[in-house]
């Protein structure tokens, strides 16, 4: 514990790595007889289990410091407090999807609630903020909370109708990547023609619509049009990235190919919007 030598000492409520520091003794004390009701169960059940040192870093003390240890402290919080953090109720719900076309929704957390101190990351007084992110081969994650539970619901349902949706017109967004998935399926890594994996699941959704790329049970495989693709071009490209194939013969006539047979999956219609 750090030096209380110097006048004028901070009292600090230390949970695991937060560290809040107080001028009033009695607000430290609060905060840390609040948290260790709200966890009292978990901390009970983790001694209980035998995971002590868990227990201990889910308990709250408080610990007084001098002005100068609190300053040198890199991880505490912006300023000493004169009154308790804030604190809200925050609605929160998690889903993550595997595959391209269809994808599938493999977890969902439901509706759950927190009520977070604004030192924790969960923390917000937004209404509904969400991400909707892709993951590896094919994963997608998507995550909503908010302090609004209908603003909450209506934007993760805003999110999985993305998540869910096959690719639309727009979507083809790089035609020049959809031929290093085309190279790598065959070479047996999707992923292996691209520095980044960003968008690649919707580089897959594209490939499958103009029907080059196909899949079974999680599994990617060229259907013949692609494999006559990778064999009349793509198999002898140089380098390890779509990046290194711009200007190389012919990859600018299977890019308009690709553009094509996307195009002619949809209608005049949903071509037009």
């Amino acid at each position: 514990m750090p030096s209380t030598t110097e006048a004028g000492a901070v009292h600090v409520t230390v949970i695991g790595h937060h560290k809040v520091a107080f001028t009033d003794a009695t607000l430290a004390q609060t905060l840390a007889d609040q948290w260790n009701s709200d966890h009292a169960e978990a901390i009970t059940e983790a001694r209980a289990e035998g995971a002590g040192a868990y227990a201990d870093e889910l308990t709250a003390a408080v610990e007084i410091w001098t002005k100068t240890d609190w300053a040198n402290e890199p991880t505490r919080m912006p300023a000493v407090r004169t009154e308790l953090p804030a604190r809200t109720t925050v609605y929160y719900r998690h889903a993550t999807y595997v595959g391209f076309m269809p994808r599938r929704r493999l977890t969902d957390s439901g509706l759950v609630f927190l009520q977070p101190w604004d030192f924790q990351s969960n923390y917000t007084t937004r209404a509904a903020q969400g991400r909707l992110e892709d993951g590896s081969a094919g994963s997608l994650s998507l995550a909503v909370r908010g302090t609004d539970r209908a603003a909450v619901e209506a934007k993760f349902a805003e999110l999985t109708a993305t998540a869910e949706s096959a690719p639309g017109p727009q979507d083809l967004r790089w035609p020049l990547d959809i031929l290093g998935i085309i190279r790598g399926v065959a070479e047996g890594n999707p992923w292996r023609y691209k520095p980044s994996r960003l968008g690649m699941s919707d580089n897959v959704r594209a490939a499958i619509v103009c029907g080059l790329v196909d899949q079974t049970d999680g599994r990617l495989f060229l259907t013949p049009a692609g494999r006559h693709l990778h064999e009349s071009l793509l198999n002898s490209l140089p380098g390890t990235s779509t990046e290194q194939w711009e200007g190389q013969i012919g990859i600018a006539d299977a890019i308009k190919k690709v553009e094509r047979l996307f195009a002619a999956a949809f209608t005049s219609e949903d071509l037009a919007t």
